[in-house]
Parts: structure tokens; C-alpha cells; sequence
């Protein structure tokens, strides 16, 4: 007797998961796409679905497909893939370390790892998405392009990776939409360090903070500029906006120095300044040579990330825990099981602060 038509169809599309075709954690074709490609009814492919789920050989997701089963407890690192995704134009120390971390961490649980950069090329997602599925690695790092209109360059990518049915963690700075912070995250608590950072300063005796930042609207960079801002009115200090400033979409090597001679000219100009990264700080110090100004005996500067050129300035600056984000955020995707925990995990690592001799004491 003649195998029925919805037998048919669950043999061809069982014969491409065994042949390998696609592979586990891979979404399938959708019921449409599965119509024309096998020749049957569209209640034909939806009956031989079924079965295949009830067999435990597909797995479906609400919204988003079917995916071939990837295997018992739906380990998702059967594949022994996972992907970091980055999208900065230019190699940077937050970037290379958190690389890093996640290799490590790969490295020991016996993963292999998949390393893209889009340089800034957002619309090459779809493809490096596509390869990844082909490949049935279907769990992905991803570090987001630090620009204007963050969240508007970046969620496109958050929606492929949904749209495709891949475990994700944005490591770094959040992305948000709806104000809520989208899936789940690993960075470093931007917010309470600088409410340390300015703290320090206050018992040093300096009631006159100034802060130069780039790029308003990237979560951590805003979470900055709210812990210094909290911080100083809770010490009941002045937090005017002409002292908290925000650089022109400039090159690197004039990032700060406008500002920086801005707020100098203000008629009580600040005692120190918080700078949002430590090559802003480099470049306030030169500024204030210029000006002949010392630092710190005329002015206390601070930066952030405890980069080389910080060491080499003897800046004092602020320690991401850069390493352990990207070795973290591994771990959340080991721990995560193919349709399971839906809670969001959300992490805001603490930073250090390493002191230096930018900072002077004024009392």
C-alpha cells in the first residue's frame, strides 16, 4: 500500500534532517514555502508538522517557525557553535577584551566560535545570520555599533536574529525599545561607578564637576551622565547643563577639545572633569596645557576604560570588567535551553576605579 501524502511529506522533510540539509537548531521552511517545495496541500504539510513534533524531531516557536530539534533537553550547544557579532568600525579595547572573554569561555566548555565584524555595514546581517543557520549555529554574541541613533541602527539586527529563532545576548550597552531593554545583557554598570567616581571627588573637597561625553542616546553612555548627575544632587552640589557637555560627531583626535575650552570659560569653571573615555581625557589635558593650566594643580581630570594611554598619562580612570562580560555572557547562553526560560537575564557588571595622579585633593 501507498504511503498517504502527509507520510510522504514527513519522510522528505525527515530525510533532509538526517542527510544533514538542515541542520539542528535551524529553522525549516515555513507551511507556504514547505507547500510548494514537497508538491502537497498546505493541510498536508501542517498534518505531517504535527507528527514530526509529536516525534520530538521539530520544534515549534510560537510567532517565529519550525526548528529541527536540538536534541535531548534541547541542548542548545549540540551544534558546538556560537557566534560574536560586532559591528564597530574600529577595533577598540571594550571590543578586543570581551572577544577575549568569550573565547576563553568557549574554549572551556568546548565551543567553537564564529567571529564576524560588519564594520558598521548593518544591511550584512541578514547574510552572516543566513550562514549561521546553514552552519546550525544558532546562538549569538552580539556587540553593537556605538554611533548616533544607537537604537535605530542596532534593533534591526535584534529583530533578524529573532525573526530568525537565534539565542542572543547583547554584551556592552543595551538596546532598548519601548523603554525596556530588549533580551538579555551583560555590560558593566556604567550608572553606579560614575556615582563612586563623583563621590570620590566630593570628599577631595571639588563642589564645581564638569563631564564632556560623546554620542547622547547609547544606553551607557546616558547611564554615565544620570550616576554623575544623581550623584551630585543627592550631594546637593550644581548639576547645570552647561557643565555636562556632549561632543560634535568629530574625529577621535579632536573628541573633547572644544568642550573642554567651552567649559573653561564658563565664570566658575569645574575644579575636576569626568570624561566619558580616556582619549576624550588625553585630549582635555592637551587642551589644558594650551590654556596653561596643570593638571591636576589647576584642574582634576578623569577618564574611563583604564586604557594604556590612561597608564601612560598616570590618569585616573574607571576599569570595565571587560573580560568577564564576554566570558559571562557565554555562560548565560550555555545555561539557556532550546524554548525554555523565557525570563530575561540582565547583568550590570561592576567596574573598578583606579586611581592615579590626575586628581587633586582640595581640602
Amino acid at each position: 500500500m501507498a504511503p498517504s501524502r502527509r507520510q510522504q511529506a514527513v519522510d522528505a522533510v525527515r530525510r533532509r534532517i538526517e542527510t544533514g540539509e538542515w541542520l539542528p537548531g535551524v529553522r525549516i521552511p515555513t507551511e507556504s514555502e514547505l507547500t510548494r517545495i514537497l508538491g502537497v496541500s498546505r493541510c498536508t504539510v501542517r498534518g505531517a508538522l504535527d507528527e514530526l513534533a509529536r516525534a520530538g524531531e521539530i520544534e515549534r516557536r510560537a510567532n517565529v517557525g519550525c526548528f529541527v530539534a536540538s536534541g535531548p533537553g534541547g541542548d542548545s550547544f549540540r551544534s558546538g557553535l556560537i557566534a560574536y557579532l560586532e559591528s564597530n568600525t574600529s577595533g577598540n579595547l571594550s571590543g578586543n577584551l570581551q572577544l577575549r572573554g568569550a573565547e576563553l569561555q568557549a574554549f572551556e566548555y568546548g565551543i567553537d566560535l564564529i567571529y564576524c565584524n560588519l564594520n558598521g555595514h548593518m544591511e550584512k546581517a541578514a547574510e552572516f545570520i543566513e550562514r549561521l543557520c546553514r552552519r546550525g549555529c544558532r546562538n549569538v554574541l552580539f556587540a553593537p555599533e556605538i554611533c548616533r541613533n544607537y537604537h535605530e541602527v542596532n534593533n534591526p539586527v535584534l529583530d533578524a536574529f529573532e525573526a530568525a529563532g537565534l539565542n542572543w545576548v547583547v554584551i556592552g550597552s543595551p538596546l532598548v525599545r519601548d523603554g525596556m531593554i530588549r533580551g538579555d545583557f551583560v555590560g558593566s554598570d556604567n550608572y553606579g561607578v560614575m556615582r563612586n567616581v563623583v563621590r570620590q571627588l566630593v570628599q577631595a573637597g571639588h563642589r564645581r564637576i564638569g563631564s564632556i561625553r560623546v554620542f547622547d542616546g547609547v544606553f551607557s553612555s546616558d547611564q554615565r551622565l544620570a550616576g554623575i548627575l544623581d550623584q551630585l544632587r543627592l550631594d546637593g552640589l550644581p548639576a547645570e547643563p552647561e557643565y555636562h557637555l556632549t561632543i560634535r560627531d568629530v574625529p577621535l583626535e579632536e573628541q573633547g577639545r572644544e568642550r573642554l575650552r567651552q567649559l573653561m570659560k564658563l565664570p566658575e569653571p569645574p575644579t575636576a572633569i569626568i570624561c566619558i573615555h580616556d582619549a576624550i581625557a588625553a585630549n582635555a589635558i592637551d587642551e589644558l596645557r594650551k590654556l596653561g593650566k596643570l593638571v591636576p594643580r589647576d584642574v582634576s581630570v578623569f577618564g574611563f576604560d583604564d586604557s594604556f594611554m590612561a597608564r601612560t598619562l598616570l590618569l585616573s580612570s574607571v576599569r570595565q570588567p571587560f573580560t568577564e562580560v564576554g566570558k559571562r555572557a557565554v555562560r548565560l547562553l550555555y545555561e539557556k535551553r532550546f524554548g525554555g526560560d523565557s525570563v530575561r537575564h540582565q547583568e550590570f557588571l561592576p567596574c573598578r576605579i583606579v586611581n592615579r595622579k590626575s586628581v587633586a585633593e582640595l581640602l
